[in-house]
């Protein structure tokens, strides 16, 4: 225990000065699956992981800040994780992007919540992801990642990091929180499998038709979460010069993960009216 400690602690150090690509944060991620964060809230069971990102604790716990330029791009701010990019960011491991990197997953089952708000977010077709779940390699397209290009929350899964399925969720209302629940079964077999709910509603059958939840191989070499903004669409031409806008602001306002045994109710986020009343009463 003790020496893990000591390995968390310089990976975190590492990840803190910028210095470390992607196979540093996969090795991070290894080290942050072994420390378990269970959920304050009694009623909620099977909870693994727990950061309410409130003003009180550490506002990163279960996460390493390690791919961001800038003092403004992760804050802790009333309740919230605050995530910024700026279209002169330079550019970090490839992309404009203000991320935190968390757990790694090869043959779990997994329950995921967060609740996110966009500010001001215009439509813009410059591609752009607010939370994924990145292969364990330099190459190929998050395994499983949340899209808000186009003014459309896009669910994006890609198995073996190469071929993008699309499923659209509907229009992006910039500043109108947003709850999702995602389980997921990732596997390096044919038995995987993604189901998403958005506002409590279990989706079935999207925007532009497809059809959920997504079965079939969802990662082959692995895979580790990374919340934040990746604005990859202003890192090639023509999209950085056709893009509409200059700045991205993503609040999350909670996050939860529990293991196989969790239910939807144990990850889901809170009643914004709940939250609301936590912060009158502090």
């Amino acid at each position: 225990m003790k020496y893990s400690l000591i390995l968390a602690l310089f990976v975190f150090q590492i990840l803190a000065c910028g210095m470390t690509g992607r196979n540093g944060e996969a090795e991070a991620a290894a080290v942050l699956d072994t420390l378990p964060i269970p959920s304050a809230d009694t009623s909620r069971h099977n909870i693994i992981l727990e950061n309410l990102f409130d003003e009180s604790a550490n506002s990163l716990r279960g996460f390493l800040k390690g791919q961001s330029c800038c003092d403004y791009s992760v804050k802790q701010e009333n309740g919230a994780l605050r995530f910024e990019v700026r279209k002169d960011d330079r550019s970090v491991s490839g992309s404009v992007r203000s991320e935190i990197t968390g757990k790694g997953y090869r043959n779990e089952e997994r329950w995921y919540g967060f609740r996110i708000r966009l500010e001001d977010w215009k439509v813009d077709g410059a591609g752009e992801h607010v939370i994924q779940w990145h292969p364990n390699d330099s190459r190929g397209s998050a395994n499983l990642a949340l899209w808000t290009s186009s003014g459309t929350y896009t669910l994006v899964v890609s198995p073996d990091g190469s071929e993008n399925h699309y499923y659209e969720l509907g229009p992006v209302v910039p500043d109108v929180p947003v709850d999702f629940v995602l389980h997921v079964k990732w596997s390096q077999e044919r038995d995987g499998f993604v189901e998403i709910w958005k506002d409590g509603k279990y989706i079935t059958k999207t925007q532009n038709e497809k059809e959920l939840p997504y079965r079939g191989i969802t990662t082959t070499k692995g895979c580790y979460l990374k919340l934040g903004i990746n604005k990859f669409g202003w890192s090639y031409e023509p999209a950085r010069s056709e893009s509409t806008t200059d700045k991205r602001v993503m609040y999350f306002e909670e996050f939860r993960e529990g293991n196989e045994l969790a239910k939807y109710e144990d990850v889901a986020p809170r009643p914004a009216a709940d939250q609301q009343n936590d912060h009158l009463a502090k």
